[in-house]
């Protein structure tokens, strides 16, 4: 990943000036990496939209995902 644009998501507990601007990927790592975390939480649910021209395999990655 490259670029990550969450300008207007609410985000929170992370503070809005790490989520505004264009590219906030750098900033959202870096705080991220410099937080405590404590104890490690396992994440076992993830939404993914999937966005594309008509028939190029959409489907097929949902159909083979675990």
């Amino acid at each position: 990943m490259t670029e990550l644009d969450l300008n207007g998501n609410p985000g929170g507990r992370i503070p809005p000036a790490i989520l505004s601007g264009y590219n906030c990927l750098e900033p959202l790592r870096s705080y991220l990496r410099n937080r405590d975390l404590g104890a490690p939480v396992a994440l076992r649910d993830v939404k993914l939209m999937i966005l594309g021209n008509g028939q190029i395999g959409k489907t097929l990655l949902r159909l083979r995902a675990p």
